[in-house]
């Protein structure tokens, strides 16, 4: 079947990674991977209902769009976010595409910190 073949193609991909400068991913396990479902957790737990009460007064209708809203946009995020990500590591290799989106993440969360304080 179809493992032999998937044994034969597996140091030649571990060769790429390395190349690509990914092999730093397997040290840990996965631990992105972990770090992200335990960051989403503490994110997204608390948000959809904090959302939701922002919309109360407006009804049980608001606040199930606010609902759907939500989730399309987090499920958006995950394919748009795997489909540019693997784009910008083919164009620019890993360590490069992983700090332009590092810069980005801390980019947003200044202004989003700045639109904050200037709504208080």
């Amino acid at each position: 079947g179809g493992a032999p073949v998937l044994r034969a193609l597996a140091p030649a991909a571990r060769a790429r990674e390395r190349a690509a400068g990914m092999e730093a991913m397997d040290a840990g396990g996965g631990g992105g991977g972990g770090m992200f479902g335990v960051g989403s957790a503490f994110a997204f737990v608390p948000l959809l209902p904090l959302m939701r009460a922002s919309v109360e007064d407006l009804g049980s209708e608001a606040a199930e769009m606010t609902a759907g809203i939500f989730n399309g946009g987090i499920y958006l995020g995950e394919l748009l976010g795997q489909l540019f990500g693997a784009r910008m590591v083919d164009l620019m290799g890993f360590p490069e595409a992983s700090t332009a989106l590092a810069g980005a993440l801390v980019g947003s969360a200044a202004i989003f910190l700045t639109v904050r304080a200037a709504v208080k």
